[in-house]
């Protein structure tokens, strides 16, 4: 139910202890405000959603999802949202309100702009129990609701690896820590294969300093492996948004430092993939090939006039479109990280572009394209 499942799973980073961990992670969340609040909508929103089935009235079989909109903690009320459809009408009915820290809940029903009902009730042992009104015939109807998880949606557990070789050194500065924490997919088809690319991507990114690291090493050896590494603070958070039409999106969050080196080095990467086989989603998938220098344009003049003020100045002898990007709800956000467009930034360079700016360029015949239409309308 909405409270189990808002306490289990943190608000956008995937905080809570992992399933083999028992240590909890003891980041600095000041660092994450250099993330862009355009990622906090998406990020948010999917790892909070539940869905019920069940009954209002005697007649009436109803499918209901409801996302809590941030963290829920004890004594605190927290915002709701979703939708329910009756299963003998097609019609989505939407869904706002609040969930109040007695676990009681006040939902208003609105039908193209205007209240037409009332939920309320309670979340009690993954049901729903409580009242339908209508707004204006003011009539009654009993809800009993039960929690249920519907075929091909995502489950997620959390990984972390926490490994130190401090005790092999006498001089602090000369050991190394490294802080993984990451998600593993599991209720997919596709998620052997998600779950391994995502393993593959934190090797990447961790090989600069642990040459003969593995996937496999991630659950075994990890310790030993980093053993000879000196002088390094390493922390690599996988966050993920599930989407309920059948898309997985992960966002890496990179932080690195030398011990004898003021501040640290930050990057952000983004992979999509598809539940059903676990293909990664490139841009390609998106966007038409013929309208690949189109867009390269596009982004380059939104980024010119978003940094305007900095002077800046690209280097690699020009401008190169970026690979990494983000499925947002309305739009792509391309992100570049430190010096890969610009010596001169002092934050990590995005831009955001609406999927209307592009909509001709966008590919309607990839399995991609379902996910980018919505934004559309």
């Amino acid at each position: 139910m909405v409270i189990r499942i808002s306490h289990i799973i943190s608000t956008f980073l995937l905080f809570a202890s992992g399933f083999t961990v028992c240590a909890q992670l003891s980041f600095d969340e000041t660092r994450y405000n250099e993330i862009s609040t355009l990622h906090a909508p998406s990020f948010t929103a999917e790892h909070n959603r539940t869905y019920f089935k069940g009954n209002i009235g005697k007649h009436h079989t109803i499918t209901l999802e409801l996302v809590c909109v941030t963290i829920w903690e004890p004594g605190k009320t927290v915002m709701l949202y979703g939708s329910y459809t009756y299963e003998q009408f097609p019609m989505n009915i939407q869904l706002e309100g609040w969930q109040f820290p007695d676990g009681s809940v006040s939902l208003k029903e609105i039908v193209q702009g205007h209240t037409t009902g009332y939920l309320t009730g309670f979340l009690i042992e993954n049901q729903f129990k409580g009242k339908w009104t209508g707004a204006k015939t003011q009539s009654c109807h009993d809800i009993l609701l039960e929690e249920y998880k519907p075929g091909g949606i995502a489950q997620i557990q959390t990984k972390h690896i926490f490994a130190s070789n401090r005790e092999d050194h006498s001089n602090i500065e000369n050991s190394s820590v490294f802080d993984i924490v990451y998600p593993i997919i599991e209720g997919v088809e596709g998620a052997t294969h998600i779950n391994h690319q995502i393993e593959e991507e934190i090797v990447r990114l961790c090989q600069s300093h642990v040459k003969n690291m593995t996937a496999n090493t991630l659950y075994t050896d990890f310790q030993s492996v980093i053993s000879p590494v000196e002088g390094i603070r390493s922390e690599l958070v996988a966050s993920v948004e599930m989407n309920a039409g059948g898309l997985i999106s992960v966002l890496f969050y990179h932080s690195e430092a030398e011990y004898n080196s003021p501040g640290s080095a930050l990057s952000l990467f983004y992979h999509h993939y598809r539940t059903d086989n676990g293909k990664r989603i490139l841009l390609e998938d998106i966007i038409h090939t013929d309208s690949m220098n189109d867009l390269s344009q596009h982004v380059q003049y939104a980024i010119e006039n978003k940094y305007a003020n900095h002077g800046i100045e690209y280097i690699k002898g020009g401008f190169s479109l970026s690979s990494n990007f983000a499925i947002m709800p309305h739009g792509l956000l391309f992100q570049y990280n430190a010096h890969e467009i610009s010596i001169t930034l002092p934050e990590l360079p995005s831009v955001y572009i609406p999927y209307c700016d592009i909509e001709y360029m966008l590919n309607t015949e990839s399995p991609a394209y379902s996910f980018v239409s919505k934004g559309l309308f």
